[in-house]
């Protein structure tokens, strides 16, 4: 067998449905399996028909690793179970609820096998609940774009993005290399403890490849089960002063002011304007807490605070501007995080 190139980990916990989707997205198109890749399904200790849907599969004469743990061990140890038992030169975690595209994996899998970088960031679509069959047919673009970019560079454009675990494919042996006695452990209870191998990956690596075109697609609203602010503002913010404060310039001001503009006002829009909302985050007491958190920096009061105390009239005025503004920060390369 070839070395080992890259290493798809699947974490999942009773939802065999859409798990069913992922696996035939991956698969799909495949007319063998490479050598170089791995794919390992933990089971969390689910109640419902996970481990026949994976056995379907192996019984098809894919050489899928299916892993099975006697309890629920919590999405974060179960991640973190998964970087050190993968043993691939990358590592790629996928969430249960995306769908790859066709030929997605063969395109990650080739720029792996070609290209010695930090993280690959994957940009993605949405889908709803019940799209998944129309999903299953798109195919990736003739033409991917992809840019590769310095780890400054590379953060300025990702910042808070860097927390969807599925949109990044981390170089694990460089992280190895740069902290040999890395502990994937170190972050359990942030709800983020994916950020320790990704900011280390990004430390450790010049350079990093962004791809432009959408080649997967997650499933929205699908979040439950944490504080909204208290993750991905509190608990990033620190992580991010402690893993980037001394690596990447205004790292803590530019993940803050990255979660204020292109976070949070969709997040925080998506709860106001839906009593239906899927998503079924914990209470806390977000103006509290987000002025806390965020207090500090401008863009927070022109943008967020009228979300979050403001009428509807006025939150959906002061939308409209934060994309606005979004667009131009895009378009200038986020010069103004």
């Amino acid at each position: 067998m070839s070395k080992l190139v890259l290493s798809i980990y699947i974490p999942t916990y009773n939802r065999a449905g859409l798990l069913q989707h992922l696996l035939q997205s991956i698969v799909a198109g495949m007319t063998a399996w490479p050598d170089d890749l791995e794919l390992i399904v933990s089971d969390n200790a689910s109640t419902d028909n996970t481990q026949e849907v994976v056995a379907s599969f192996i019984q098809q004469g894919f050489p899928f690793i299916s892993l099975r743990n006697a309890e629920n061990i919590g999405a974060d140890r179960n991640f973190c179970q998964g970087f050190s038992k993968a043993n691939g030169k990358y590592f790629w975690v996928i969430g249960d609820d995306e769908i790859m595209y066709q030929g997605t994996v063969n395109y990650v899998l080739e720029q792996c096998r070609s290209l010695d970088i930090g993280i690959l960031y994957l940009a993605n679509d949405g889908f709803g609940h019940n799209e998944q069959e129309h999903v299953l047919e798109r195919k990736t673009p003739k033409e991917i774009s992809a840019r590769l970019l310095n780890s400054n560079e590379f953060f300025k454009s990702t910042n808070v993005f860097l927390t969807f675990i599925s949109a990044n494919v981390i170089n694990r042996e460089a992280v190895l290399a740069y902290t040999p006695d890395f502990d994937p452990n170190t972050e359990l209870n942030t709800y983020l403890v994916q950020l320790s191998w990704t900011f280390t990956a990004l430390k450790a690596c010049r350079q990093h490849l962004y791809v432009n075109s959408r080649i997967f697609a997650a499933l929205r609203e699908n979040s439950s089960g944490y504080r909204l602010v208290e993750v991905f503002g509190v608990n990033l913010v620190q992580m991010t002063r402690k893993h980037l404060g001394t690596s990447i310039p205004d790292a803590e001001r530019i993940m803050a002011n990255a979660v204020i503009t292109r976070f949070f006002p969709r997040q925080l829009m998506s709860q106001f304007s839906s009593t239906t909302s899927k998503n079924k985050f914990l209470d806390e007491d977000i103006v509290d807490v987000s002025t806390k958190c965020f207090s500090v920096y401008p863009l927070f009061h022109i943008f967020l605070k009228p979300i979050l105390t403001g009428s509807w009239p006025t939150r959906q005025i002061v939308f409209f501007c934060v994309r606005v503004f979004n667009s131009i920060n895009r378009w200038t390369k986020y010069r103004f995080l």
